[in-house]
């Protein structure tokens, strides 16, 4: 039901957390300081369900083409696409909205989102490769998002790199740490658990992406509904730059020949990671920022991949 419904609950809480923020702002001031809390537990379960073995069944062989690519991709081709994004809207809307946009830029260059390959799996691509560049873009995000950031944010806003070096500790490597060493403790324990804890963590993680979602709204609602244009406009925005990346990862692997299984893996490691980036922005940026890579991640980058698998199991 949650996992199902996941869209529909996402834009039903933002609603809901819009309403109840201009009712009372006062309580989702105070709930702002849970919301660290609500972020680990996002990111907990897709640590804990990171499988490495998967990744590395069959090496690199035949995979070098579609590794090469997506590393092009993640540390050229989409950062100069972000920049390019950034530095356009920021002369089209206030200079509040700059942390707005902060926030999406930051999802932007967070690694390959860890729903990729179950996405994958349904469109009928190859799973192995999607999972291969969740890991390989997860290890480069400590490279990539600070270096990345900072070049691309620091003329508008205040960039604070030892918070951002901070936060990808707090809540990558502590939640991975924390995660494959329950996986393996699970796995040593029974394998039969493995699909029993991951369907709780799963579920657990929902709630507070949904939580999530409704205090950021909550928090942000004056500012939203006093720039309802505005944050419309970034909406759409960010709908055409994603769509922009889903675009160009396609029309790359149809030019260098891909089958079919390679293209689909490919089409979607144009996504980013909205829980990392929703972590970033927080803890760089604070609760405006937030609200930016909520509308990213969650929202928009959720419908694209839904309405690419659409587009994938049509054609099939």
């Amino acid at each position: 039901m949650l996992r199902g419904r996941s869209l529909e609950i996402a834009l039903l809480t933002a609603f809901l957390g819009l309403v109840l923020g201009l009712w009372s702002p006062s309580v989702f001031k105070a709930l702002k300081q849970t919301l660290p809390v609500a972020i680990f537990l996002m990111i907990f379960q897709p640590m804990y369900a990171l499988d490495f073995n998967a990744a590395r069944r069959k090496g690199l062989k035949g995979r070098a083409k579609f590794l090469a690519l997506v590393t092009v991709f993640y540390t050229l081709v989409f950062p100069l696409m972000t920049y390019a994004y950034f530095t356009a809207m920021t002369g089209v809307v206030s200079a509040r909205m700059s942390l707005i946009l902060a926030g999406a830029v930051l999802v932007a260059l967070a690694p390959v989102a860890m729903p990729a390959p179950a996405f994958v799996g349904i469109a009928g691509g190859d799973v192995e490769l999607s999972l291969l560049s969740v890991v390989w873009t997860f290890a480069l995000s400590f490279i990539v998002m600070p270096y990345y950031a900072y070049m691309i944010l620091h003329r508008v806003v205040h960039v604070p790199l030892p918070l951002i070096l901070k936060a990808l500790l707090l809540y990558i490597a502590a939640p991975f740490a924390l995660g494959q060493t329950l996986r393996f403790i699970v796995l040593r324990t029974s394998k039969t658990l493995m699909p029993k804890v991951n369907k709780l963590l799963l579920a657990v993680s929902l709630l507070a992406l949904y939580y999530l979602i409704t205090v950021v709204f909550g928090a942000s609602s004056r500012i939203i509904a006093s720039s309802s244009l505005e944050v419309a406009a970034i909406t759409g925005s960010l709908f055409a730059y994603f769509g922009s990346r889903f675009g160009l990862a396609y029309a790359i692997g149809k030019l260098t020949k891909m089958s079919y299984r390679e293209v689909v893996p490919l089409v979607y490691a144009a996504t980013g990671n909205g829980a990392i980036g929703i972590a970033l922005s927080l803890s760089a940026f604070g609760p405006l920022a937030l609200t930016g890579a909520v509308l990213a991640g969650p929202l928009v980058l959720v419908i694209l991949m839904t309405v690419c698998l659409k587009l994938a199991v049509r054609r099939g």
